[in-house]
């Protein structure tokens, strides 16, 4: 009865709770260019719903301090 109760409940809050969304009207430019770099060629514009694969490298600052901080509070005995 327990399980049931809980199980209802559940599908319940799933059937009207609120979807989440998407919030796409917080992204700023960060660069652009006004002209194609050197060294680069412009070809053609993409044909209308081509879809591609992007991946961003993003650098990592102050790794050695995170993995410090980490070893720190991953020790039961440490003070943090």
């Amino acid at each position: 009865m327990f399980w049931r109760s809980i199980l209802i409940l559940g599908i319940a809050r799933l059937a009207f709770g609120c979807p989440m969304e998407s919030r796409w009207d917080d992204f700023t430019e960060k660069h652009s260019w006004v002209e194609i770099p050197k060294g680069w060629s412009f070809e053609s514009a993409a044909p209308p719903g081509y879809l591609f694969d992007l991946r961003i490298g993003l650098k990592q600052d102050k790794f050695d301090q995170l993995v410090a901080n980490l070893m720190d509070t991953s020790d039961p005995s440490h003070e943090r």
